[in-house]
């Protein structure tokens, strides 16, 4: 039974003639309406912007923790591509750095083996008296062999015991490749060194990477439950692990 009707089947008599009151009056006070205009021009009424928030404030946390999760799950598996690409990068500059280093060690030998063919030769020439020969192989020995050739012969190898036992070991005799060598290898390993820092760093945004998928799992199981307390220790736990992963993200942005 609806009020009008209630009112009219009240027994009146004695009393004052009753409010004519319909279906669908307004019976709130001047006083209580004017509030609730107040209340709706500043959202604080039911349905309005603050009361939204203040009723639904751990849905709206958890949206927001659902958007910063996500950008900074997307952001590191970026950087861990990244960082793979350079580290892919370095592993290529220092396998070139070591097969060329390899390529001059070759070089080397080859050049070592030749002089020191022409060298025995050289000498056997000098042993026979075969001064033409001796002429021969002299024009035609390495600038750098000749050069060391010279030096040890002042030193009387013959007759001293303490001069080197051949020119190679002489300073004048300079091995380019041997100084080129090392060079590359050492850049060889100075991109490995780079390149392995280079796949830690990518090894370690994917786990930045899982950690902010556990933020999410955490924000998104906390709006599925009925009971508050629930709520908020599932929203908890998902704010801890983000808190936790963006310091992480913020040390290892520092390396």
């Amino acid at each position: 039974m609806g009020i009008a009707e209630q009112a009219k089947s009240y027994d009146y008599r004695g009393l004052s003639p009753p409010l004519q009151i319909k279906e669908g009056d307004d019976l709130r006070s001047e006083e209580q309406k004017d509030q609730v205009c107040k209340d709706e021009k500043t959202g604080k009424g039911r349905g309005g912007l603050f009361w939204r928030i203040e009723h639904n404030w751990i849905e709206i946390a958890a949206a927001a923790l659902l958007a910063l999760a996500t950008l900074m799950s997307a952001w590191s598996a970026y950087n861990s591509a990244r960082w793979h690409g350079r580290s892919t990068e370095y592993y290529s500059k220092s396998d070139f750095a070591l097969t060329r280093s390899s390529e001059l060690l070759d070089m080397k030998i080859q050049d070592k083996i030749v002089d020191s063919v022409v060298f025995a030769n050289y000498v056997n020439t000098i042993l026979a008296g075969d001064k033409a020969a001796t002429e021969a192989y002299r024009a035609r020995l390495h600038p750098r062999l000749r050069a060391a050739i010279d030096a040890w012969e002042k030193t009387a190898p013959m007759t001293n015991p303490e001069a080197p036992r051949t020119p190679f070991q002489m300073a004048e005799y300079k091995d380019v490749y041997s100084e080129e060598s090392t060079k590359v290898a050492n850049e060889a390993r100075k991109y490995s060194s780079k390149a392995r820092t280079a796949m830690h760093n990518s090894n370690n945004f994917i786990l930045l990477t899982v950690l902010f998928a556990g933020v999410l799992f955490f924000a998104g199981i906390s709006t599925k439950f009925e009971s508050k307390k629930v709520k908020l220790t599932m929203l908890g736990f998902g704010v801890v692990v983000f808190l936790a992963s963006v310091v992480i993200f913020a040390l290892q942005s520092n390396l």
